[in-house]
C-alpha cells in the first residue's frame, strides 16, 4: 500500500479533492492508495454480480461496489474505508446518502491482491470487525480460496468446489466458491499474427 504524505492529517475534504479518490482510503489521517491487480478487480465484480443479483431478486437489502466510500467513526473524517464488495440489510439500509456510507455494512467483501501482505489483510478484517461488520469474506483469487471472519469466532477457509453461504448475515444466499474466482482463457486467446 502506498500512503501519501500531508504536512497534517487528511480529512474527508481531501479524499474528494483527489482527482481519483475511488483510488484511495483514509486510515487515521493518511492517504492509502489501494491495491488492485486485474484478478482481485474481476474477483469483485464476480462476486459482486452473484450477490446483487440474489440480495435484489430477495429484496434483503443494498448491494455497494467499492465506489462508495464508508466512515468507520462517524465523527471522524480521517478515516474512510472502500470494500470492494459491501452488503447492507434492508432493515438498516439508507434509502438515500449523498457521500459516504455512515454506519458499518453487515458484509464486506475483499479481493486480495497480491501486493497485498497478510499483515494488513489481518488488520483491516479486524478492524471492519471492530466496527461492527457482521462478516467479512477475504477472497484470495490466486489461491482460489475464502477466509471467513466473524466477530468473536476463528477464521474459516474455503477453498475448490467449497460452498460459501451468507448464514444469517445474507440469509439463504449459497453458491460454489469458483463462482467467484476469475476466468483465465490463455488457452483461448490467439497467437499473434
Amino acid at each position: 500500500m502506498a500512503t501519501a504524505t500531508l504536512e497534517r492529517r487528511a480529512t474527508l475534504k481531501d479524499l474528494e479533492a483527489l482527482p481519483d479518490p475511488g483510488g484511495y482510503e483514509l486510515v487515521g489521517g493518511e492517504l492509502v492508495e489501494r491495491n488492485t491487480s486485474i484478478d482481485s478487480t474481476e474477483t469483485s465484480f464476480n462476486v459482486g454480480g452473484v450477490l446483487w443479483a440474489y440480495v435484489r431478486a430477495n429484496r434483503l437489502g443494498r448491494c455497494f461496489s467499492s465506489e462508495l466510500g464508508i466512515q468507520l467513526h462517524p465523527n471522524d473524517p480521517t478515516h474512510t474505508r472502500r470494500a470492494d464488495v459491501s452488503f447492507v440489510a434492508r432493515a438498516r439500509a439508507p434509502r438515500v446518502e449523498a457521500g459516504y456510507l455512515r454506519i458499518p455494512p453487515d458484509l464486506v467483501v475483499e479481493s486480495v491482491s497480491p501486493n497485498d501482505t497478510a499483515e494488513d489483510v489481518l488488520a483491516k478484517a479486524r478492524e471492519w470487525l471492530a466496527h461492527g461488520v457482521r462478516m467479512v469474506w477475504m477472497i484470495y483469487p490466486g489461491a482460489g480460496q475464502v477466509q471467513i471472519y466473524r466477530p468473536g469466532e476463528r477464521p474459516r477457509l474455503l477453498s475448490g468446489d467449497d460452498e460459501i453461504t451468507g448464514e444469517d448475515v445474507v440469509p439463504g444466499f449459497c453458491t460454489s466458491i469458483a463462482n467467484f474466482m476469475p476466468d483465465h482463457f490463455e488457452d483461448d486467446i490467439a497467437p499473434e499474427a
